[in-house]
């Protein structure tokens, strides 16, 4: 039974990668700052582990992920985003907010994303994200 289970979420995950070289990105998702500085964000599809959580991406020195103060930015995702509900068996996606100073000091300390995500007390705001809460939001995330 679990090898049936290993089988078919293999082939879903095959499937949903080639589905996607065929699309692009989705950017539905919209962040809206409120405060007069810059936001990191990343997320992460491991809920409801909010202690040994994975980041789906960590692109601190890339300012991929950056939130502009005052201004409106889009997310991109490089599926569509109810493609990526199903990869969690809750259908949350945790999206984790960051002053972008903070990220960037505590990147630059070791190059990686480990030393900012063990800093709980940096987190400025979670939103724990679910298709229908997009819906509800207009697809649209405020801080603050």
């Amino acid at each position: 039974m679990r090898q049936i289970s290993l089988l078919i979420m293999t082939f879903l995950l095959g499937f949903l990668a080639c589905k996607n070289l065929l699309n692009k990105n989705d950017e539905r998702v919209q962040f809206q700052n409120n405060v007069n500085y810059d936001l990191y964000y990343f997320g992460s599809i491991s809920y409801p582990d909010t202690i040994n959580y994975k980041t789906s991406s960590c692109q601190v020195e890339y300012s991929v992920d950056k939130i502009f103060a005052s201004s409106k930015s889009k997310m991109s995702f490089r599926r569509n985003w109810e493609d990526l509900f199903i990869l969690n068996s809750y259908g949350v996606y945790m999206i984790y907010l960051y002053n972008n100073d903070s990220a960037n000091y505590y990147f630059n300390l070791t190059g990686n994303c480990d030393s900012l995500i063990n800093r709980k007390d940096l987190i400025l705001k979670r939103f724990d994200v679910t298709l229908d809460y997009l819906n509800t939001h207009n697809w649209t995330l405020t801080y603050p």
